[in-house]
C-alpha cells in the first residue's frame, strides 16, 4: 500500500438482523470465512476495490445444553457506511470504505487505487478509526466502556464494540487472503423482573478485576494487551421498560475472560434507583463465541442504593484500582490511600516532597527543610505517588479536590469500621471513600479517626475535614508533617 491516502473521515456503523423465539438463544452460525484481494501485476497494477465476508459468532459448545440451535438468529451483516482499516507491515493505514453489499455477510470496499506489494504483508481491522494513522498496527487501542443498549432485545448498540482483526497475510499467486475473526465473547442475558419497572443501566459484577475494560490489540496475529481491568462491566439502557413477570433482553461485548469458578452478579438498575440482582456461574468466555445467562432477579435494594454498585468504571491500573465519578476533566480517583490493600486502611504518611515514609516526622527529619517552600509545585521526582505507583498517578492539585468537592455528594460515614468521607458523583453515582486517617506529627498519630487530611500539589496545602461538623477546608501545615496521599489520573485515550 502507498502513502497517498486523502485520509477523509468516514463513520464505522455495523447492523444485526436478529429473530428469536421466546427465551431461547437463536443460532450464530458460519464457517470460516476469508477475504481474498484479487491482482494480476502485485507490483505495477492497482486494486480499485476488495470484497470481505465476515463470519457470525458461533454458540460455544458447554452452552448447548441450555440452548436452541436453530438455522435463524444474531448473524453478522454489513451496513452501508461501514470502513475497513488495512494496514502494511511498514506505513500507515488505509481506509477501505464499503461500496457494495450492505445487509450482506459480504461486501465491496473500495480503497481508491492502492497498490499491493509482493513484498508487504497485510492485516485489517475493523471498525476503521482515522486515530489510527498515528499508531502501529501492533497496538490498536479497543474499548468496552460506555455500552448501550435502545431498546429491549436490540442489538443496534454491538456494533461499535464487536471489534475485528484480519491477521497478516502475504500476497501469493495474484491474491492476499485474509482470515476475518471477532476478538470479543457475546453474553445474552433474559432476566425476569418480578415487578414493573423502567430499567436504565445493567451491570455484570464479580468479586475480582476479571473484565478488560482497555486494551490494545495486535492485528497482525490477534492478540491483545489488557491495559485496565474491572471488577465489572456496565451496559447503560435507554429506559426500557419490562412489566412485572416480564423478561429484560440484553446483548454485551465483552473481552475473553476466563471467569471458571467465579459467581458472576447481574444487578439492574431503576430509574428509581431500585436495583435488581440474580447470580450466575461464570465459565470460560471465549474469543467469538456467544453465552446465555438466564435468571429470575430479586430486588435487593431501594430508595438510591444502585449507585453504591460503582464497580462498572472501578478499574485497575499497575495493580490499583481507582473510580471513574464521571468528572469534567475525566481525571480519575484512587480507590485506595498509598500505603493501603483497601479503602478503609490508612496507609502511609508522606512529608511534602518526600516519596518515603518514616517513623519520625519534624523538621530534623525533614530532607529539604525550607528549599521546598521555594517550589512552584511538585514534579514528578519527588511525587509520592508517581514515585510508588509508577505510570500516570500522581498527587492530586487544588484544581482536582476543588472538582470532586463540586461535582461529587459528600457524607461523613463509617464504611466497614472506619469512619471518613464518602464522595458520590452527582453525574453517574460511582463513590469513593476517604478514611479519616488524620496526619503525623513527630513520632504521634494526631486526630485518626476525625480528620481528613491529603496532600496536595502545593508547599503546606492540605486538604482537610473534620469528620465531627466542621466545614471541609483546604488548610496550611507544615511540609514535614506526615499527611495522607490519594493518587489520581489524568483521563485515559479511550478509541
Amino acid at each position: 500500500l502507498c502513502n497517498r491516502c486523502l485520509r477523509r473521515i468516514s463513520s464505522c456503523k455495523m447492523s444485526y438482523r436478529s429473530n428469536f423465539i421466546p427465551l431461547t438463544l437463536l443460532a450464530l452460525l458460519a464457517g470460516c470465512t476469508s477475504e481474498t484481494f484479487n491482482t494480476e501485476s502485485l507490483d505495477n497494477e492497482f486494486v480499485s476495490h476488495v470484497t470481505i465476508t465476515a463470519s457470525d459468532f458461533v454458540i460455544d459448545d458447554a452452552s448447548r445444553t441450555s440452548l436452541e440451535l436453530t438455522s435463524s438468529g444474531l448473524s453478522f451483516t454489513w451496513a452501508e457506511s461501514d470502513v475497513v482499516g488495512i494496514f502494511p507491515n511498514a506505513g500507515d493505514q488505509v481506509k477501505f470504505p464499503m461500496t457494495k453489499g450492505a445487509g450482506t455477510k459480504t461486501a465491496n470496499f473500495d480503497g481508491g487505487g492502492w497498490a499491493l506489494k509482493g513484498n508487504y504483508t497485510y492485516a485489517a481491522y475493523y471498525p476503521f478509526s482515522k486515530e489510527n494513522y498515528d499508531r502501529s498496527y501492533t497496538a490498536l487501542p479497543i474499548s468496552y466502556k460506555g455500552q448501550k443498549q435502545p431498546a429491549n432485545n436490540s442489538t443496534a448498540g454491538l456494533g461499535a464494540y464487536d471489534y475485528m482483526v484480519a491477521t497478516a497475510s502475504t500476497p501469493e499467486s495474484g491474491n492476499v487472503t485474509f482470515n476475518f475473526s471477532h476478538i470479543g465473547s457475546v453474553l445474552y442475558l433474559q432476566l425476569t423482573t418480578p415487578d414493573a419497572a423502567t430499567f436504565t443501566k445493567l451491570t455484570l459484577s464479580s468479586d475480582s478485576p476479571i473484565f478488560t475494560t482497555e486494551a490494545t490489540v495486535n492485528i497482525s496475529d490477534a492478540t491483545l494487551t489488557t491495559i485496565s481491568l474491572a471488577k465489572a462491566i456496565t451496559l447503560n439502557l435507554d429506559d426500557i421498560a419490562v412489566e412485572a413477570g416480564g423478561t429484560l433482553y440484553a446483548w454485551l461485548l465483552i473481552a475473553p475472560t476466563d471467569a471458571s469458578g467465579k459467581a458472576l452478579t447481574a444487578t439492574l438498575t431503576t430509574s428509581a434507583s431500585d436495583t435488581y440482582t440474580v447470580e450466575h456461574a461464570g465459565m470460560n468466555y471465549l474469543t467469538g463465541k456467544a453465552y446465555q445467562l438466564k435468571g429470575d432477579l430479586t430486588e435487593s435494594g431501594t430508595g438510591g442504593t444502585g449507585g453504591d454498585i460503582g464497580w462498572g468504571d472501578e478499574i485497575v491500573l499497575n495493580g490499583h484500582e481507582y473510580v471513574d465519578l464521571g468528572l469534567p476533566s475525566g481525571t480519575l480517583w484512587a480507590t485506595c490511600n498509598i500505603g493501603a490493600n483497601t479503602p478503609e486502611e490508612y496507609g502511609n504518611y508522606f512529608a511534602w516532597g518526600e516519596v518515603l515514609p518514616k517513623t519520625n516526622y519534624s523538621l530534623d527529619t525533614y530532607l529539604f527543610s525550607s528549599e521546598a517552600d521555594a517550589w512552584e509545585s511538585l514534579d514528578l521526582e519527588h511525587d509520592a505517588a508517581n514515585y510508588n505507583w509508577g505510570g500516570n498517578w500522581r498527587i492530586p492539585t487544588k484544581k482536582d479536590f476543588s472538582e470532586i468537592y463540586t461535582n461529587c455528594t459528600r457524607k461523613v460515614v463509617t464504611q466497614k469500621g472506619v469512619l471518613g468521607l464518602k464522595f458520590t458523583s452527582k453525574t453517574n453515582g460511582n463513590s469513593v471513600f476517604f478514611p479519616a486517617a488524620g496526619c503525623m506529627s513527630g513520632t504521634s498519630h494526631v486526630c485518626r479517626g476525625e480528620y481528613c487530611m491529603y496532600r496536595s500539589t502545593i508547599a503546606r496545602e492540605v486538604f482537610e475535614f473534620y469528620c465531627g461538623g466542621y466545614a471541609d477546608q483546604c488548610d496550611m501545615f507544615d511540609n514535614y508533617i506526615g499527611i495522607s496521599v490519594r493518587p489520581v489520573l489524568p483521563p485515559m485515550i479511550i478509541l
